[in-house]
């Protein structure tokens, strides 16, 4: 089966369950593909503080939304998640 070669996860899904209260569980190829949907708001992950001025992209996505009342951010590693979609199909 081509999911047991992909990757375990592709990155960290962090929810907040309350204003005090977080959890970070492991992001899944489909996970991911649904927070990428879904997101409201989008950085990339820079090598440099000022991207303006040099530096380049990281392999790094991180992504912002909410579910329901609660926020998430996921934070997708783009090698494992090409690696994951490479093999899922």
């Amino acid at each position: 089966m081509a999911e047991e070669n992909s990757p375990k996860n592709v990155g960290v899904l962090i929810k907040s369950l309350s204003e005090e209260e977080t959890i970070e569980v492991d992001l899944t190829y489909r996970e991911s593909c649904n927070k990428i949907i879904h997101a409201t708001k989008v950085n990339f992950d820079y090598s440099d503080s000022d991207p303006h001025f040099g530096g380049s992209l990281n392999p790094i996505v991180h992504l912002y939304g909410e579910h329901y009342k609660y926020s998430w951010k996921a934070v997708l590693n783009i090698e494992n998640f090409i690696e994951s979609a490479w093999n899922h199909g």
